[in-house]
Parts: structure tokens; C-alpha cells; sequence
């Protein structure tokens, strides 16, 4: 009975692991970036975590910065909000990575709402190795989305009224983040 238990606790429990860079996407050889893995479980979105500092005010001007990595074979779902408890018609943004059995991504303005943007993102994540990406947010609204190691966003949407993001959230079935 206990293998079964340990096998059930690691198909629902996941990690995250998001580090805060400064302006140029690099840390100082005395600062480092500052990482830490968020362990969560079960379906929704069930434990928000401030944003810090750092990651809501960037050297480059943006207004939010963040890295992180994922293990997962489909639909890797961050929620960024304004508030650490959002309802669910509250405005926030929903950020999906492979939806449609890894086939597309989207960026939605409220959860399970009406796509904002999409972009065809075929075998975007794996569930057997780690991708690591990067969500970028400007003063002007652009949200940006992108692979870590690559200037360019895959995908991006720009809000005419942008949120104050100071939280985020992650979920996904059977998942690993980094």
C-alpha cells in the first residue's frame, strides 16, 4: 500500500523553479539569480505567490520578468494576477504552454476565457525533459512569451489596460516545473 501511496503523491505533486535575472537576462558574479523551486498538486490553481521585486521592476524598464522551466507532455497553465486569491471572473492573465495535446499555446486575459492570442507551438513542452522559458510584461501592456536562450517571443498579446501583476500561480496535471 505504501508504493502505491508514494506513486500517487508523485503523479500529483509538481515544482516550479523560477529565477529573477537582471535587466540583460544575467546575474552578477556576487548576486546570482535568485531561484527557488515551488512545489504544488492537484488540479487548479491552489497556492499564489508574491512576485518580487525584482522580477515586478527589472533593470530593463519592463514591468515584470520572470524564468522558469517545465516537464510536462501538455497543457503547463501560469496564472499571473493582481490579487493573491483571484475569483474566477476577476481580470488576470492565463498563460498556457501546449495546449490541445502540445499543439498551440495561448495568452487569455481571464481564466478559462476567450484566447487573447495563440501561436502553433507543436511538442513546445516534454515529459521527459526539462524547457525552460520566459514571460516578459512592458509598461505598455505587451506580454511577451518566449524560449529561454532566444531574444524573440513565440507569442505575444499587448492589453490596452494592463494589470498590476504582484502574483502568479501554476498548475497542471502531471507535472514537473523548474
Amino acid at each position: 500500500m505504501l508504493v502505491v501511496f508514494r506513486y500517487l503523491w508523485l503523479t500529483t505533486a509538481f515544482s516550479l523553479w523560477i529565477c529573477v535575472l537582471s535587466a540583460d537576462n544575467s546575474s552578477s558574479e556576487n548576486e546570482g539569480p535568485k531561484c527557488k523551486t515551488i512545489f504544488t498538486f492537484g488540479y487548479g490553481y491552489r497556492q499564489f505567490f508574491h512576485m518580487s521585486q525584482s522580477s515586478l521592476h527589472p533593470a530593463s524598464g519592463d514591468l515584470l520578468f520572470m524564468k522558469f522551466s517545465v516537464k510536462a507532455r501538455s497543457d503547463a497553465h501560469i496564472l499571473l494576477s493582481p490579487s493573491p486569491s483571484p475569483e474566477d471572473l476577476e481580470p488576470v492573465y492565463e498563460i498556457v504552454l501546449g495546449a490541445g495535446k502540445n499543439t498551440f499555446s495561448d495568452i487569455r486575459r481571464r481564466r478559462r476565457a476567450a484566447t487573447k492570442t495563440s501561436a502553433y507551438t507543436k511538442d513546445i513542452l516534454s515529459g521527459t525533459e526539462q524547457r525552460e522559458f520566459w514571460v516578459r510584461m512592458n509598461h505598455q501592456g505587451m506580454i511577451s512569451v518566449g524560449h529561454e536562450g532566444e531574444d524573440l517571443p513565440f507569442m505575444e498579446w499587448q492589453d490596452p489596460d494592463p494589470l498590476l501583476i504582484l502574483y502568479f500561480s501554476i498548475y497542471q496535471r502531471y507535472i514537473v516545473w523548474h
